[in-house]
């Protein structure tokens, strides 16, 4: 060791991993440790124990760059340190007993860093930090409000596979470890600052205010403390509500002879205060209570869709950009569920946490895994991912008027390895499952094309688009196909762009006529989806993953938050637009139940007006408008999606056309 200044440590190193997961291989992993001994004979190093952050590595052919803080792992006043790389097979543990599918994994450039550590070290697994959540009895209670408190709980299930349940763990666990010889950790704490939804307010009994900071405490395992784990709590009633959402952090002091440091976890607490949106702040320490509610007029008011996103962390800032470039609004009407550490299994999926009643009121649920290929969709299985939500999306489907976007790389090829999984796809999503993976099976393109059927029926906004799964690392889709009862959306094109090589869809469309339920398949992320450079027809100013979106959403019954939905009313008032699509003109015909004045509009999917066609006072009956296909001011507009919008005192019809030149 460079000297006893020195009291923190990196250890980076390089990976090639080509492990698989499944029933059938044999489940190899990789994962890392150190070792370290402050004695100054550095024989006495083989009796330290190996210590890691506990996890084991799998994945499809990526290369990796994994930097890890081992600080909290070393010896005080350390004098020498070792690291270990390992491959291991544990498939045995699940039954399995395939053979080592690669080589891999392998491991180059490994780095030590050694330097002068200013507080004590921190961390925490995203497992043991806190899980979005919803009321823990299963029901909103509308008649009693103060019942439908939410509890602040970590996100890993804690129970024994024996018990057969899952249990999230209490309390959030940050190691906490003086990095200097001699030194002691004082004062952890855990600050946080909670934006209320005032509807709850009078029913709040915790006494703790919304912005203040608790103590950790010791952990404990069989009445001795567990060196370096620090416990952190918020109460579990009367604190946190349904619409409600905490940011959080953790500090600790180091006192050696007088020298007081201080270490906080995140290190960068920039939007602590921000609630502007899912990224004002660092997601792995914000909490989320849903879901979101409010009072009007004394009628109750629910969050009309939920976005859940069950990937990597990256993928949900593409998410988050796609709905920032369309008219989809991420305000009230959007909750959000993320869950921590998704690749782990831990029983924390949506399933885990929430009940179908709880789930009722979201018309619209929008679901990604990711680049993830294991632990997507759980199906309550105590050996492997206790969360039920293969189960609990069945019954909120089966609830009927819901609609369901599923979407990740791995996704449908996880769906087939139980039976929960199987019956889901059979009676929901409707396709086959390919157990090669596309790439093989489409002129082994990396990154394939896809081009929307035409008249498909959802797919508008954008004809084509790329499916990206090249650098930095191959992604990996799984080919389907749809089967009978089963719309297939888009397909993909050959490598010179022409379509109908392949029977396999891009995406697909299944509705569940006896209740009004509908499931729309992307078989990769969305997150995925890049612009394709080479599109004939885009739309101007907007990514092609936003155009999808947009596209599912108003499929889904969406109407964009500029352009009010229907208002009853009696008699008959209808609107359409014909021929549609169209190319140079469309006619938009209407009928009023009374006389009165009228509008009609053309907007752009981003809620921008483009022309208003008629605004004129005009009798019951049928009347008709024509739309040449050009702006206000008489410059033709880009083939694309448009809204229409007649309007009549109260009365709204809004209905969408496609200009293709």
């Amino acid at each position: 060791w460079p000297g006893p200044q020195y009291t923190g440590a990196l250890v980076d190193l390089t990976v090639y991993q080509h492990n698989t997961f499944n029933w059938n291989s044999g489940g190899v992993f990789f994962s890392w440790a150190v070792r370290s001994t402050a004695s100054a004979n550095p024989a006495d190093i083989e009796d330290a124990p190996w210590e890691s952050n506990g996890f084991l590595y799998y994945g499809e052919p990526k290369y990796l760059r994994l930097s890890n803080d081992v600080t909290a792992l070393l010896e005080p006043g350390v004098t020498y340190l070792q690291v270990q790389m390992k491959a291991l097979e544990v498939g045995w543990y699940w039954g399995w007993d395939g053979p080592d599918a690669t080589p891999a994994p392998y491991f180059d450039n490994v780095r030590v860093t050694a330097f002068e550590h200013g507080g004590p070290s921190m961390s925490a697994r995203e497992i043991e930090l806190a899980q979005d959540n919803f009321p823990a009895d299963g029901v909103i209670d509308e008649a009693n409000l103060g019942n439908n408190s939410v509890r602040f709980d970590m996100a890993r299930n804690i129970a024994a596979e024996s018990q057969m349940v899952n249990q999230p763990g209490d309390s959030l666990v940050v190691s906490i470890r003086a990095a200097r010889t001699g030194a002691t950790v004082q004062s952890p704490r855990m600050h946080y600052i909670l934006k209320t939804n005032p509807m709850f307010d009078p029913y709040r009994s915790s006494g703790l205010p919304a912005v203040g900071a608790v103590d950790g405490y010791r952990v404990m395992v069989g009445g001795a403390p567990l060196a370096g784990k620090y416990a952190f709590d918020l109460p579990d009633t009367g604190f946190m509500f349904p619409g409600d959402v905490i940011h959080y952090y953790f500090s600790a002091q180091e006192d050696l002879l007088g020298d007081v440091r201080t270490s906080i976890l995140p290190a960068d607490t920039t939007g602590f205060a921000d609630f502007t949106d899912i990224l004002s702040y660092d997601p792995v320490f914000t909490m989320r209570a849903l879901p979101s509610m409010r009072n009007i007029g004394g009628y109750i008011d629910y969050a009309d869709h939920l976005l859940w996103y069950d990937g990597h962390l990256g993928g949900l800032d593409e998410w988050m950009l796609a709905i920032l470039n369309s008219p989809v609004s991420y305000s009230f009407s959007m909750d959000v569920y993320r869950t921590q550490g998704a690749s782990s299994g831990v029983g924390n999926g949506l399933g885990g946490r929430a009940s179908a009643a709880q789930l009722d009121n979201y018309e619209i649920i929008l679901y990604d895994s990711g680049s993830y290929s294991n632990h997507t969709l759980g199906h309550g299985d105590f050996g492997d991912d206790p969360s039920p939500d293969v189960q609990v999306l069945d019954e909120w489907l089966a609830a009927g008027g819901h609609n369901l976007l599923l979407s990740g790389n791995g996704l449908m090829g996880d769906l087939t390895i139980s039976a929960e999984g199987v019956a889901f796809n059979d009676q929901w999503i409707g396709v086959t499952v390919d157990p090669t993976y596309l790439y093989y099976l489409i002129s082994s393109q990396v990154s394939p094309v896809a081009k929307a059927i035409p008249g498909n029926g959802v797919l508008q906004s954008v004809e084509t688009w790329l499916v990206y799964g090249g650098c930095p690392f191959p992604a990996y889709f799984y080919a389907v196909e749809a089967v009978q009862g089963t719309d297939r959306l888009a397909e993909y094109l050959d490598p010179n762009r022409s379509d109908g090589a392949y029977p396999y869809a891009a995406a697909t469309r299944r509705i569940e006529p006896t209740v009004s339920s509908q499931v729309v398949l992307l078989p990769y992320s969305l997150s995925t989806v890049w612009t394709d450079p080479g599109a004939a027809k885009a739309m101007p100013g907007m990514p092609a993953r936003s155009g999808i979106l947009v596209d599912v959403m108003f499929a889904f019954g969406f109407y964009p938050p500029y352009i009010p939905a229907d208002v009853p009313a009696a008699g008959t008032f209808t609107a359409e637009a014909w021929p549609n699509p169209f190319n140079p003109q469309v006619k938009i015909s209407y009928t009023l139940p009374v006389a009165g004045e009228v509008t009609v509009r053309v907007y752009d999917v981003k809620g921008r007006l483009v022309r208003e066609l008629k605004d004129e006072p005009a009798p019951a009956g049928a009347g008709q408008v024509t739309w040449d296909g050009a702006d206000g001011g008489g410059r033709p507009v880009s083939s694309g999606l448009y809204f229409y919008e007649v309007r009549s005192g109260d009365l709204v019809k809004i209905g969408k056309m496609s200009l293709v030149r």
